[in-house]
């Protein structure tokens, strides 16, 4: 818990790349892209759950590999090339807050292939969301 509100961390890992077979598993350095945002996630200890939704029994693995034991197996539809990430955000939220019996005021969406994100700017986002208690906060680079 942050600031009195629980948060879920969710890493949204869909195997079905058109350009990239398993690009999620494509390594940056020594770790995946899987890799790296379990890694970061597992860094956060304000978050009170840390899930990966995947249609990939390997994506899986690859993160238990790295330490992130909590999992969606997604359905066929919630993986196609027209999947809405909101459609997989609010399946994955109500499978955790089921699972947990608690519920979630605020959601970080972790995507592996944005690997280059910083700490520092991931948690001043979640202390602006809280504080100003806006709806969304997110970060870009150049």
């Amino acid at each position: 818990m942050f600031l009195n509100k629980k948060i879920i961390g969710l890493i949204p890992a869909r195997s079905g790349s058109k350009g990239i077979k398993n690009k999620n598993m494509q390594k940056i350095g020594k770790n995946s892209l899987i890799g790296h945002a379990v890694t970061f996630i597992n860094s956060l200890n304000l978050l009170d759950y840390k899930l990966i939704s995947t249609d990939s029994k390997l994506y899986i693995e690859e993160a238990k590999r790295f330490g992130l034991n909590n999992y969606l197996l997604r359905s066929k539809n919630l993986s196609s090339d027209n999947a809405s990430i909101i459609d997989v955000i609010n399946n994955a939220i109500k499978f955790a807050e089921k699972k947990n019996k608690l519920y979630f005021d605020y959601l970080l969406l972790i995507e592996p292939t944005s690997p280059f994100r910083l700490k520092t700017d991931i948690l001043k986002c979640i202390k602006i969301a809280i504080q100003k208690k806006a709806h969304s906060v997110f970060t870009v680079s150049k």
